[in-house]
């Protein structure tokens, strides 16, 4: 009865599933682009498929202009979409079916997440009020780094949830905590927000085991690692300046760079 029981829920979280996608895909919205932040997360994907420095966008970045946008972006959400700009350009479509599938990702996270932590009806209840959000529904429909971030983090939130599992089963926290530390460096490489995960990581190990955790050290030391090769990834490819000279205007990448697509 137990089985049958299982079954039948897990038949109708795959059919909530479907439903969620299939109306993912129905609303998206054809169109043109009028985000500057997606024009300069193509902009840096359009560097990388063709070869390009990587801050070289045409987006004029001075003193007065820092708090209107960081002069580059992190590099993890260019690089997952730069296959699409190889292959298709500036067609907006392919980036939004991409980020469907991103929002399927992570509802299936988080459905790993919480299973067993309430009732079935209760997780079907919170993939569905995610899944059918409106805003998770306009986050698809913009070239963001919103909803790959979310999978990151997520995925980082169920791994540390396994690690007692992991421990009990005999894992090496060698591994574990090297998982866990590339998790959280996808998740700082795709937004810079995502820094905060490592504290979050020293302190799960000071709750749970009343001490730092070895897999926190190893995770913590892979961050590092990755965040120094980006950091450098991302300064070796910096545009220089002409001349030495800082441009006075502050300007967008889209009309420049993408013309009716982004603007």
């Amino acid at each position: 009865m137990d089985l049958l029981r299982s079954g039948i829920r897990n038949k109708l979280l795959l059919f909530v599933f479907g439903l969620i996608l299939a109306f993912q895909l129905a609303t998206i919205r054809p169109g043109l682009l009028f985000n500057e932040d997606a024009c300069l997360y193509l902009s840096h994907a359009r560097n990388l498929a063709l070869g390009q420095p990587y801050s070289s966008t045409h987006f004029i970045y001075t003193t007065e202009t820092a708090v209107y946008s960081p002069a580059v972006y992190p590099p993890v959400f260019p690089v997952m979409i730069a296959p699409l700009y190889r292959l298709s350009g500036l067609n907006p479509h392919p980036y939004k079916i991409f980020l469907v599938c991103t929002l399927m990702l992570c509802l299936g996270v988080i459905a790993w997440l919480y299973r067993g932590r309430g009732s079935p009806s209760q997780l079907l209840l919170v993939v569905a009020l995610l899944g059918f959000s409106p805003f998770m529904t306009e986050q698809k429909n913009e070239i963001l780094s919103d909803l790959p971030f979310l999978l990151f983090v997520f995925a980082f939130l169920l791994l540390c949830s396994t690690m007692r599992e992991r421990e009990a089963k005999g894992s090496s926290y060698l591994r574990s905590g090297a998982y866990v530390g590339l998790l959280a460096y996808l998740a700082y490489g795709t937004r810079s927000i995502g820094v905060g995960l490592i504290p979050c990581i020293i302190a799960f190990g000071l709750i749970r085991y009343r001490r730092i955790a070895r897999f926190s050290m190893v995770a913590a030391a892979v961050f590092a690692a990755l965040a120094i090769l980006q950091s450098r990834f991302i300064s070796s490819r910096r545009l220089r300046r002409e001349h030495g000279h800082t441009r006075p205007f502050a300007g967008r990448p889209s009309a420049a760079v993408f013309g009716p697509q982004c603007g």
